[in-house]
Order: C-alpha cells, then sequence, then structure tokens
C-alpha cells in the first residue's frame, strides 16, 4: 500500500477487538478487493512518483528500479511525460546502474573468498610450525 501526503489508512470496518464477537455466530468481513491503482503495473506508480520528483530515484529499491527498466519504453515516457528517447535513456541508466551494483556484489563476494583462502593458507603454514 502506497500512502501519499496527507493520506492515512483506516480498516474499512472497526472490530472492536474484546470478545464482541463470541456472542455472534459468525462474523462477516468483506471481501477482499483489488485497488483500482493497484491493478495497474507496479511501475505505473513509480513512475507517477518520479514524474512528482524526479529526485526520488535515488530512494528506490533495485526491484523497482528493474521494473522501470522493463516497462514498455512508450507507455514510460507517456507517464513521465517524456520524449520516447529520454524514456529509453533513462532506461539504459537504469540498467546501467543495476549492472554496476551486481558486479559490486560479485567483487565483494569474490574479496570474501580470497581472504578467507588466504586465511585458510596462514592457518595451514603456521600448522605445522608449532608442532
Amino acid at each position: 500500500m502506497l500512502l501519499h501526503n496527507n493520506e492515512t489508512w483506516a480498516p474499512s470496518r472497526k472490530i472492536d477487538g474484546g470478545t464482541a464477537w463470541m456472542a455472534r455466530e459468525s462474523m462477516l468481513l468483506e471481501a477482499d478487493t483489488v485497488d483500482a491503482s493497484s491493478a495497474a503495473a507496479p511501475w505505473v506508480n513509480l513512475a507517477q512518483q518520479l514524474k512528482q520528483d524526479l529526485t526520488s530515484i535515488i530512494l528506490m529499491s533495485e526491484a523497482d528500479l528493474q521494473s522501470l527498466v522493463d516497462a514498455p519504453c512508450s507507455q514510460l515516457a507517456t507517464a513521465l511525460g517524456f520524449q520516447d528517447k529520454k524514456a529509453e535513456e533513462l532506461q539504459e541508466t537504469l540498467q546501467r546502474t543495476l549492472d554496476r551494483k551486481e558486479e559490486e556484489r560479485q567483487s565483494k563476494a569474490l574479496l570474501q573468498l580470497y581472504v578467507k583462502a588466504v586465511e585458510k593458507e596462514d592457518r595451514l603454514q603456521e600448522g605445522p610450525s608449532h608442532q
């Protein structure tokens, strides 16, 4: 659920939280329904957020960025009020950012493996000399 400024969430039905429900034979709850805005693709809400404040992009998760990359370019351009070329450039930039983050993760994992291997080798070399 995404709330915008000055919006608050409240349940559609208030339950007293006590034992009043025990006195009833059964309790009819409203069926879950999909909000109209959440029925749209996830990138649509992100595009609306970006249209209001482009700097909010720095706070987006990698999954959010990926959904913007995967969005149809012409639809993203329309949602953002951009020309198709600018939306395409944005998607390319986001993809490069995601690729760089993945490379950083892989580099970190490789360095951690290297450090473990060096530590293990050091322990093996120290072992025989202490006997």
